[in-house]
Order: structure tokens, then sequence, then C-alpha cells
């Protein structure tokens, strides 16, 4: 098993490195007001579409938010293009004369970061302007919420290009909206439109008119960024991602009973106990 993971972390670090100089673009991290962190990508002129340089950075950065300790205490992540376009997918022009062998590669990078984008313990949520088309669907698919700019469309236009999704996106289109309309979406490759990712429940609120999809989500979220207690919203995020994954019912329940004996009597429910007593003990005594 330990060979096996050593080959495997061998292969990911050998195919960043020989994406990490093709293309343009960029993936950039930064940490914003209270509890947020945004993760932001952009490719002038293609709609975002990921270069192999932003698939290298895309790798970097989900280590960085895994592992840094400026976003120890984050509680949202907001992933996010530039305010005209989500993201296009991949950038065909650079990535298109790959091998068969290449592109399975660079299938398994994509999965892995997407994989572990989703496992973070801050709630991702994708601000879609515009549009998320082909790969940009699997990105936004991979985040726990989608916040769409209104008149933004989706569509996984994969089937039109003679392939299938290879970031992860067909199995959590499934996992989002259910087997029967996953097929809809998937295997005709249409357009949604905005109210139509609304009613698929892709969807998990829209901006108003004029505005941005990340003026929208940050109001979407707003308790979770303001959240008094982070380390209790990080673990139950984590708690809901195993829980959804979970073999079993009992397995959930083990998971979820760890948890709460770490956050029993912790640094954070202490201070909610102590300001509840003192709230109580100010009260007026009643005659």
């Amino acid at each position: 098993v330990a060979r096996a993971a050593w080959a495997a972390a061998t292969s990911m670090r050998s195919m960043v490195a020989r994406l990490r100089p093709l293309g343009g673009g960029g993936v950039a991290l930064e940490r914003g007001p209270g509890g947020l962190a945004c993760l932001s990508f952009a490719n002038p002129g293609k709609k975002n579409a990921f270069s192999g340089k932003m698939m290298a950075e895309l790798h970097d950065v989900v280590g960085a938010l895994e592992h840094d300790s400026a976003f120890a205490d984050a509680t949202v992540l907001f992933v996010k293009g530039t305010p005209d376009f989500f993201c296009a997918g991949a950038d065909l022009g650079v990535l298109g004369g790959f091998s068969r062998e290449e592109g399975l590669h660079m299938s398994e990078l994509m999965q892995h970061s997407l994989e572990r984008l989703r496992g973070l313990p801050m709630v991702s949520v994708a601000a879609i302007n515009g549009g998320a088309v082909g790969g940009g669907t699997e990105l936004a698919l991979s985040c726990d919420l989608r916040v769409f700019q209104d008149g933004a469309v989706f569509q996984m236009v994969q089937t039109k290009l003679g392939l299938v999704p290879g970031w992860g996106g067909g199995s959590r289109l499934v996992q989002v909206v259910g087997r029967r309309a996953a097929l809809q979406i998937l295997c005709s490759g249409r357009r949604l439109s905005t109210a139509e990712a609304l009613q698929f429940g892709i969807a998990d609120a829209t901006s108003q008119p004029g505005e941005i999809a990340e003026d929208a989500a940050t109001r979407f979220v707003q308790d979770m960024i303001d959240a008094r207690y982070p380390q209790a919203v990080r673990e139950s995020k984590k708690l809901l991602g195993f829980a959804s994954d979970a073999p079993s019912m009992s397995a959930s329940l083990d998971f979820e009973r760890a948890a709460f004996a770490r956050a029993w009597l912790g640094e954070e429910n202490l201070d909610a106990l102590s300001r509840i007593a003192q709230r109580r003990s100010t009260k007026p005594a009643k005659d």
C-alpha cells in the first residue's frame, strides 16, 4: 500500500511539473474579511479556461488551504473567475495535443485537486458570473454551494465534444441532482438558464439583476463568514462531508461522536458557556 501511495504521489508531482509551463492565466489565493478566503482564477480572452499552468497552480493553492496557518480559521472559501465569466473548462488550445496517456494523467490530477477542494474544512461557494461550461461546470460542482449571477448559464458540453466528464463532474452531478436529472443535463449537453439551474438544485441562490455573484454569495453565507466559533463551523463541514460519503450510518455516527468529544468543553464551547452564564447573571431577578 505504501509503495502504491508513493508511486501515485510521484506520478502526480510529475504531471504537475509537465503542466506548469503550458499556457497562461493564473490562480490566486487571498484571505478576506472575517472567516472568508478567496480562490480566484483568470485566463484573459479564453473565458478563464484552465491552462496547464493554472492546473498546476490550483494543485498548489489547494495545498496552501490544507496546510497554511493563515487559513486555519477560515470558514468560507469563495471560488470565482472574473466578473464576466466563471470558467469554460480546459484550454484546448494548450492541452488539445495531449496523448491519451497525458490526458489520463491530467484527469487524475484535476480529480485529485477538486476532491481535495471538496474535502476542505471551510464551506466552498462557487460564485458563477456569466457562465460555467464544460470543465467549468465540474469545478462548480466540486464546491459545496453555488451562487449564480442573474442570467448566468450552466452547460455540460462534454458529449458535444465526443467526451465524458474527466474532472469528476459526472459523479458529482448525480450527487447533486440525482440520476434521472443528471441524464437530462449531461447526455443532452443543453444549456441551462439560471432559473433552470435553480429548479434542478444546481444553483443554491442567485444575485439580484445587475449584481455580481460574489455580492450575492456574501449575503447568502454571511452568517458563516461572521461565525464566532470558526472551528465549530469547520468541524461541522468535515462531519457533513464524511456523512455524505460514509459507508454506513454506524461509521457516520462514530465520526460524529468523535467530533463532538473534541468540541465538548473545548475552547470555543467553554467561551459559549461562559457567555451564557454571564447573560444569566446580568438578568434582573424576578420578584
